[in-house]
């Protein structure tokens, strides 16, 4: 098929908007020289810093027993079972009240759309476990995305005598409990999202050669 000249500047412009756009999802998502995201989600007081400096292996975030001590994202490179990923621990979900408390949430609602792992932490020493934990699945269920994984993990089991099951992953930063399982089940995850990309990129990259024709 031959075509004039103003049809395929139209075309190769369709294909220079679709190759940013991939360019684009693949930096958000880690693809290329980008580390993947892990984002630390959930309540205030949840033990999320106190995981992140479990999981980085050093101490970035400030640890208390204050809730909303984290206010600003804090972000720091880290290794995952031989992964190198950046992990971002988010302000605690709660209501605005102030203008610095919609800043917070306005960073954790950018990691979590941005992340390519999510990890939803509720304290399991807590004596309403059972309904924080329901509200956190509501939570992470509206908070869906593309390639996109969620874990949810049950923090501080070395404070309680809560009975864990799935899906929730019972962990201790504390003492170390479960921290190898979290660690195994975030590379896995990031390695099924790895092949969910480069489904899309394809499926993007069919498409566009059917256009074509």
């Amino acid at each position: 098929e031959f075509i004039g000249q103003e049809a395929l500047r139209s075309r190769l412009d369709e294909i220079l908007v679709l190759l940013r756009q991939t360019a684009e999802t693949m930096r958000h998502r880690g693809g290329g020289a980008d580390r993947p995201m892990v984002a630390l989600r959930g309540l205030p007081n949840a033990g999320k810093s106190c995981l992140f400096n479990r999981l980085s292996n050093q101490d970035a975030a400030i640890v208390s027993n204050v809730a909303g001590t984290t206010r600003d994202a804090v972000t720091c490179e880290a290794n995952l079972g031989g992964k190198q990923v950046t992990l971002s621990d988010t302000a605690g979900l709660e209501s605005i009240d102030t203008e610095i408390s919609e800043r917070a949430q306005v960073q954790g609602r950018r990691a979590s759309q941005i992340a390519r792992v999510r990890l939803w932490c509720v304290d399991a020493s807590r004596t309403d476990f059972e309904q924080a934990a329901e509200q956190m699945r509501e939570i992470a269920s509206s908070h869906t995305g593309s390639a996109v994984a969620d874990l949810f993990l049950a923090t501080k089991v070395d404070q309680s005598e809560q009975s864990i099951v799935a899906p929730w992953i019972g962990c201790s930063a504390v003492t170390g409990e479960g921290i190898e399982l979290v660690v195994k089940e975030i590379c896995e995850r990031l390695d099924q999202t790895d092949q969910q990309e480069i489904g899309s990129v394809r499926s993007e990259e069919h498409t566009s050669e059917l256009q074509s024709h």
